[in-house]
């Protein structure tokens, strides 16, 4: 087992998970929402302290890719390889989307969609089936409207993240109770899950090599892109 320090900046809930040569896994997050740049570096910092290790016993490192917050994924990529630059070590990421689906227990066989709030009336949205005790992605992620979001689901279709927050009502109105949504507490994704993965060498965390990999994965433009975008169309 490898001593591994894990970071998770997409979501409002800032959090940071530590796993140890024993295997054993240790979370923490912080109590404020979306004050990730004030916070960062000290829960690193008290969760280090606590378990009694360095930094420079750090084996690995793991980081949530996205999407999510811009501004959070910047964040964590930013202190990242400020870490990196001082001391070299592998580095390994995961999409946002596959880890917030990851802890949701179903029977097998089940639908799980993932729908996370992209804003300006969009949601990532990826679909997965259960079998064999795990979630199998359908398909690519996507970038959807409602609209083509409400036409992707199926009857017994279960839903979570943080989309619902914005489209729960919309959602219970159309289907009812032949889908289920899923709570706020499970909408976003852990840095335990990034520590699971990497203990386990699973397939859903990749090594990040090449400099272009060192950066978050937004799947689309930000606001600022689009309306210079649209300026120059215009």
């Amino acid at each position: 087992m490898k001593t591994v320090l894990a970071v998770e900046t997409s979501s409002p809930i800032l959090n940071v998970a530590l796993g140890n040569q024993e295997g054993e896994i240790r979370e923490i997050q912080a109590d404020g929402r979306l004050q990730h740049s004030e916070n960062l570096i000290s829960l690193i910092d008290q969760l280090l302290k606590k378990e009694k290790i360095s930094l420079k016993e750090i084996d690995a490192f793991a980081i949530d890719r996205g999407p999510g917050s811009f501004t959070g994924l910047r964040i964590g990529f930013g202190l990242l390889k400020g870490f990196l630059a001082v001391r070299k070590r592998p580095c390994y990421g995961a999409v946002s989307l596959d880890m917030i689906a990851h802890p949701i227990v179903l029977p097998e066989g089940s639908r799980l969609g993932v729908v996370v709030d992209a804003r300006r009336e969009a949601i990532y949205t990826r679909f997965y089936l259960r079998h064999k005790g795990e979630w199998k992605p359908e398909r690519k992620l996507v970038l959807l409207t409602l609209p083509e979001l409400i036409h992707q689901i199926s009857d017994g279709t279960t839903l979570v993240g943080d989309a619902l927050i914005r489209y729960r009502g919309a959602l219970a109105d159309k289907f009812g109770k032949e889908i289920q949504l899923l709570g706020e507490n499970r909408a976003y994704p852990s840095a335990r899950t990034l520590v699971e993965w990497l203990q386990a060498k699973d397939v859903r965390l990749s090594q990040l090599v090449s400099t272009k990999e060192f950066i978050p994965l937004y799947f689309r433009a930000s606001e600022a892109e689009e309306r210079r975008r649209k300026a120059k169309r215009s």
